[in-house]
């Protein structure tokens, strides 16, 4: 397995699949379902971001396959009941396609985040990707387990109200 196509992939992945849409445009796929003009447009986006992070002129064949498996995938999703293991359940059916691309793809040739690792004592690009995680990916896995022990607000006014008392 080729690392730093993976590390490209995943990146790709992350900044496509959470940073380059907002809950606008979340809300309008999950309404609008398959008929949602930025499914496409997102998914487009994916195999766009992918074929950047991979700028290798056969992988165009494999940037499309993941732009489509990812329309699939999302529109799978818009259907299925919403909430931890909805969004557990995405994420992975979008890294096992990742990783057979990984697999079916051989490439020589040096990627570009290749030239931003630092000789071997630490790799800027993972950090960056370790980074990405931790800011908007986990804070959403983060707020749907914490869902299920969520308080009403209107039950946690009044038990602040009568602790004033």
């Amino acid at each position: 397995m080729n690392s730093w196509l993976f590390l490209s992939l995943i990146l790709a992945h992350v900044i496509g699949d959470f940073y380059l849409q907002n809950d606008k445009y979340c809300a309008q796929k999950e309404e609008r379902k398959f008929k949602s003009w930025f499914l496409y447009v997102h998914s487009l986006i994916i195999g766009v971001v992918s074929w950047v992070v991979v700028p290798v002129y056969e992988f165009r064949f494999y940037a499309l396959a993941i732009a489509f498996s990812h329309l699939v995938i999302d529109v799978i999703k818009t259907y299925s009941p919403k909430g931890l293991w909805n969004f557990v359940i995405d994420q992975v059916a979008h890294l096992a396609i990742l990783i057979i691309v990984i697999f079916s793809f051989d490439t020589t040739t040096k990627l570009p985040i290749q030239s931003m690792d630092c000789n071997g004592s630490y790799s800027i690009p993972l950090f960056i990707l370790a980074l990405l995680l931790c800011i908007k990916p986990a804070n959403i896995l983060i707020k749907l387990v914490l869902k299920k022990y969520q308080v009403g607000e209107t039950q946690s006014c009044e038990n602040i109200k009568m602790q004033e008392r």
